[in-house]
């Protein structure tokens, strides 16, 4: 989505990257657990556009040791870049 400005807006009208920036001033749990929520419908877009490449790098590496066919525990991961 993009604002007047052009700005480009993620969930809730927040500018795109400003998820990524305020997860670092969480300070509970509660905090956290609304946030993710909140976060989760542009999660993985937002980070895709940061730049995030850790599951890339991940299942590369993975690649190198396993089976393209062998079943794979996938823990802790969200279901965006890491699933492709």
């Amino acid at each position: 989505m993009v604002s007047g400005d052009q700005t480009p807006v993620g969930h809730a009208g927040k500018a795109a990257g400003e998820f990524l920036r305020n997860v670092y001033d969480l300070s509970t749990q509660a905090d956290t657990d609304e946030y993710y929520t909140e976060w989760a419908a542009t999660y993985s877009a937002e980070l895709t556009q940061q730049g995030y490449r850790t599951p890339g790098r991940c299942a590369e590496a993975l690649r190198q040791f396993v089976a393209l066919d062998a079943p794979v525990l996938d823990i802790g991961l969200d279901i965006g870049p890491s699933m492709e």
